[in-house]
């Protein structure tokens, strides 16, 4: 292995459905984010590497 932690899909959580309230949507984005970093790996292409809440709403 290169140093890196295992892909953290245990601590990964869903993001949500459109009707779940967005501040709870962007709390659960910022969480997985996080939660890439700290395993070491890249954030996917698909997703916004960022903590910044209008990057994540927009």
């Amino acid at each position: 292995m290169s140093g890196r932690e295992p892909w953290p899909k245990n601590e990964l959580v869903r993001i949500g459905s459109p009707e779940m309230p967005m501040a709870e949507r962007v709390t659960r984005y910022r969480a997985n984010v996080m939660a890439i970093h700290e395993a070491g790996h890249v954030v996917p292409s698909v997703m916004a590497d960022t903590l910044d809440v209008t990057e994540i709403e927009a």
